[in-house]
């Protein structure tokens, strides 16, 4: 493949996915291009992979969407099925809660970071499984909140234990 059809793929995979966020929030092109100080056409034609993006203007745009550009590429490096960038985008909006991201061993929640291997055993076991299927896109956001929960009165927990040494 020529540099410049991957340049146009890239394009297209990126534009792809900022429409699926947007659809995701229920948001039409008119609320986010205005958001974002765009024209809708423009931003329509960036959806569409016609027209490339500066990041300036990426990062107007993931702002009104309420994402980052990190979580947008992120999606957009990926080879997805226009089904799979759906259930991304829906995952990614419904996931704005605490946790952002699981990732080998961190669980990155509210700006900040709870390294896995300090909890005691069990839990690291746990935490460790979930963060897998939470990466793998199998868990419902209901269940990611419940987890969330646990994990904050467990974090809770330890700093109280911590403060009471």
């Amino acid at each position: 493949m020529e540099a410049v059809d991957l340049i146009k793929e890239k394009r297209i995979r990126l534009g792809k996915v900022l429409r699926a966020i947007r659809k995701a929030l229920g948001k039409t092109l008119e609320e986010i291009a205005g958001q974002a100080d765009l024209d809708a056409g423009n931003l329509s034609r960036i959806e569409r992979g016609l027209q490339g993006v500066a990041d300036d203007t990426m990062e107007l745009i993931a702002k009104a969407l309420g994402v980052s550009v990190s979580q947008i590429h992120a999606i957009s490096e990926k080879f997805l099925s226009d089904e799979q960038l759906k259930r991304k985008a829906e995952e990614l909006i419904a996931g704005q809660g605490p946790m952002r991201a699981c990732r080998g061993d961190l669980v990155l929640r509210r700006e900040r970071q709870t390294d896995i291997d300090a909890l005691p055993n069990g839990a690291r076991r746990f935490v460790k499984k979930f963060a897998q299927a939470a990466t793998n896109g199998t868990l419902s956001p209901r269940k990611i909140e419940l987890f969330e929960q646990m994990l904050d009165e467990f974090v809770k927990d330890d700093d109280d234990e911590k403060t009471d040494r």
